[in-house]
């Protein structure tokens, strides 16, 4: 009896994980055809690691593919638009926000011209902040 009763909590977990790794799956797939990118921002250490759309999308060097200080981060973006990153930032840390939501313009990290693209970014979390982004479209100044 505790044997088919093992074997049926077996067969529920296999049938679970093919399931998960299904969802994962076609997680991927739409990540990758809406080109979205996405990195963690650990607030506390200021600091961000980025997967390889974005690190193909923003153009990271090599020696920063490890992850970036916001500091250096915070450089690439326009300069009219880093106070509104800010308090999206602050509003969302402190709850006046229910969605960490913004759009702004970043300079390619491998640019020194003047192409910005507007960047859409969303994300969860708070300690680290979890955030899909993606290119809006390319705007010359």
């Amino acid at each position: 009896e505790k044997v088919v009763e093992l074997n049926k909590k077996n067969n529920e977990i296999l049938e679970a994980s093919k399931q998960l790794t299904k969802s994962q799956l076609k997680v991927k797939m739409a990540i990758q055809a809406a080109n979205l990118g996405i990195w963690e921002w650990d607030i506390v250490k200021e600091f961000l690691i980025f997967d390889e759309t974005a690190i193909r999308l923003l153009k990271i060097p090599k020696k920063l593919q490890d992850g970036v200080d916001f500091s250096l981060f915070e450089e690439h973006i326009h300069e009219n638009d880093i106070d509104n990153l800010r308090l999206v930032t602050s509003e969302y840390l402190t709850g006046k926000r229910k969605e960490f939501k913004v759009i702004f313009r970043i300079r390619p990290f491998q640019s020194n011209d003047n192409n910005w693209f507007y960047f859409q970014s969303f994300g969860l979390g708070f300690i680290v902040i979890i955030s899909c982004s993606c290119f809006l479209h390319k705007f010359l100044l």
